[in-house]
């Protein structure tokens, strides 16, 4: 859940960045910049379908499955040399995430007297994970730019 509150606030602060706008070459082009946020629901819209594997495999295989996609993706986003393979590593992102019914899973094999403590830190995560990483983003926003050679 923490991954979706750091993505939120990183797909929605980076957008301020002119520096990652140049790097990926499309400007200011809103209608780019919402097919890239989009992707994450549309990968969550689809690997949603493939949540009916828990009664094959299991939601713990499953879980495991989609943390594994979800750190692919985020590589992918992280390491992404070009618009394509970031905004594929957005589908992943979401599509990976669908497949984490972690909260459910949680609750169901969390202690009786400590499951809606669990559940509820669980969902807090997101708010935790947009807040530290807003405060990562405004901490960036005074650099102009970065290249290998200044590393």
């Amino acid at each position: 859940m923490a991954g979706y509150g750091v993505d939120w606030a990183v797909i929605s602060g980076i957008n301020a960045f002119e520096q990652w706008h140049d790097y990926f070459g499309f400007g200011t082009s809103g209608s780019t910049f919402g097919i890239i946020t989009a992707l994450m629901t549309i990968g969550n819209f689809c690997g949603s379908y493939f949540l009916a594997l828990q009664d094959v495999y299991g939601r713990r295989a499953v879980n495991f499955a989609g943390n594994a996609i979800v750190i692919v993706a985020g590589l992918m986003q992280g390491l992404s040399t070009n618009l394509g393979v970031f905004m594929a590593g957005r589908f992943l992102l979401g599509f990976g995430s669908a497949l984490m019914s972690s909260s459910q899973y949680m609750a169901e094999i969390a202690p009786l007297h400590m499951r809606g403590r669990l559940v509820g830190i669980f969902g807090a995560c997101f708010q935790i994970g947009s807040v530290v990483f807003l405060a990562v983003m405004y901490a960036f926003q005074g650099i102009q730019s970065v290249s290998i050679s200044e590393l």
